[in-house]
């Protein structure tokens, strides 16, 4: 459905699918994950801000044949978000894989993310850079 919904968006608003980004915040930034590891080819960039990686999908990576080559995958959390993040089997499966994914650790936040820091989504899509810690 949400492919679905997706496509019908892009033919409405005139969207470009081939630089589509996917991000979401807590709850969102898990469904961005798991969206964008499920549906690959609809997706350039998956942020997830403070989500969490669930172990079904991280067995799905392992075992799917889909082509993930296509895809970015940036995790934006904070200190005490990623000790629980780091310590699930999702999150090892995500790192084992060979998914494109960048790690930026705010170690002065927990489950919240600055408002005035949007601009710096744009910015780390743009660099890529791997595994920053703020």
């Amino acid at each position: 459905e949400f492919v679905k919904f997706k496509q019908e968006l892009e033919q409405r608003f005139t969207i470009d699918s081939e630089n589509s980004l996917l991000i979401g915040f807590s709850r969102g930034g898990t469904f961005a994950l798991e969206t964008g590891v499920y549906y690959p080819d609809h997706f350039k960039n998956v942020v997830s801000l403070f989500g969490y990686f669930n172990d079904d999908t991280a067995r799905y990576i392992s075992t799917s044949q889909q082509n993930y080559d296509h895809s970015k995958f940036h995790i934006v959390t904070g200190l005490g978000d990623y000790s629980e993040l780091s310590s699930s089997k999702g999150y090892k499966a995500l790192q084992e894989s060979a998914l494109d994914i960048t790690l930026d650790i705010f170690t002065n936040l927990y489950h919240a993310y600055p408002k005035d820091r949007i601009t710096f989504i744009k910015d780390l899509i743009n660099k890529g850079e791997k595994n920053a810690i703020y």
